[in-house]
């Protein structure tokens, strides 16, 4: 039994050399190290993590997009303000409290309408373009 576990967790060394060995044995030594982080992390949180993954449903971020878009609709071009989308949703009751959008292109929408969507949009389009444009050596 144990040197069929062998074969299982270490190939044949006509299968496994140098580089390959060690990415394998660093994958072996890394799975209790993540056990140990999960373990700690669950005892440290009393459980909490674990319940807080474990839940079913999108935990209300659907509505959340749902109000956002609202948002946007409402106003478009300029948008409800920069920073006012927590409190605008709560006072169109749009969500039963006061909550960030969960959606960073939603709350771009909402809070800065369409003029913030170009800005937003055209700095990464732009950074994009400096960066392909520059010749990298490594």
């Amino acid at each position: 039994m144990l040197l069929s576990s062998r074969v299982l967790i270490w190939p044949p060394s006509s299968q496994c050399t140098g580089r390959k060995a060690k990415s394998l044995l660093m994958l072996l030594m890394l799975i209790p190290v993540g056990l140990f982080i999960y373990f700690y992390v669950a005892k440290a949180t009393n459980g909490l993590i674990e319940q807080r993954y474990g839940q079913q449903g999108s935990s209300g971020r659907d509505l959340l997009i749902e109000a956002g878009w609202k948002l946007f609709t409402e106003n478009p071009v300029t948008g409800i303000g920069t920073g006012n989308f927590n409190s605008v949703v709560y006072e169109n009751k749009l969500y039963f409290g006061e909550s960030g959008a969960h959606d960073e292109f939603i709350r771009v929408a909402a809070e800065h309408g369409i003029l913030g969507i170009l800005a937003y949009w055209g700095f990464f389009i732009f950074l994009f373009f400096l960066n392909s444009s520059k010749t990298l050596y490594i």
